[in-house]
């Protein structure tokens, strides 16, 4: 019994108090803003001015993130000594850099949360680099140089060929549909009224 009671005043001694503030606004503040301790093993809410304390912490190193409606804040972590009672340190970890930061905590936010993607800007360059436009652009580039490119002998040479095999004839051009439509004879109008009958 002895020995139980000298284990839990042991206990009692190695817990401490962790505290700090966060610099929200009251109203933000008194909406439910909190402090999560370990990714959710304990939980303290923020009073009016921003400040909070999480009681009957053990030694050892925690984690803390904190929820203040759409302001963000860095994670900190905090290593509390064994051997010396109250000699807590805190630290931040940013880009890989690790800074320590002063204790009791007084933490400032480091930006706002955006829920919502910003609208992309027209950018004329994100429109040409599409993989179908610039397939497009192309067939485009090939269709008005190679003619020009193209050697006249042959060129006359394929015509007389396509002349020889009458692709001509089946397939008309565009010059000579639009002949063809203009002459033909214009229909004539009718006369209005029926004709008198004969007395």
């Amino acid at each position: 019994c002895h020995l139980s009671l000298f284990r839990f005043g042991d206990l009692g001694d190695a817990l401490q108090t962790l505290e700090g503030r966060l610099l929200v606004p009251r109203d933000i503040a008194r909406k439910g803003a909190h402090v999560i301790m370990n990714g959710g093993e304990r939980l303290a809410y923020l009073e009016g001015d921003g400040s909070f304390q999480i009681h009957g912490v053990i030694a050892g190193s925690h984690i803390l993130d904190f929820k203040a409606a759409d302001m963000l804040f860095s994670q900190v972590r905090i290593d509390m000594s064994k051997k010396k009672r109250g000699k807590i340190r805190a630290s931040v970890s940013e880009a890989g850099v690790v800074e320590t930061v002063p204790y009791p905590l007084l933490l400032e936010p480091k930006g706002k949360a955006q829920y919502f993607v910003p609208r992309e800007e027209y950018n004329m360059m994100s429109i040409l680099k599409n993989p179908m436009v610039m397939i497009m652009l192309a067939f485009g580039v090939m269709a008005f140089l190679l003619p020009k490119m193209a050697d006249p002998e042959q060129m006359k040479e394929m015509r007389e060929q396509m002349e020889e095999l009458g692709m001509d004839q089946q397939q008309p051009s565009l010059s000579g549909l639009w002949n063809q439509l203009s002459e033909q004879p214009k229909e004539q109008p009718k006369e209005k009224g029926n004709s008198k009958k004969r007395q």
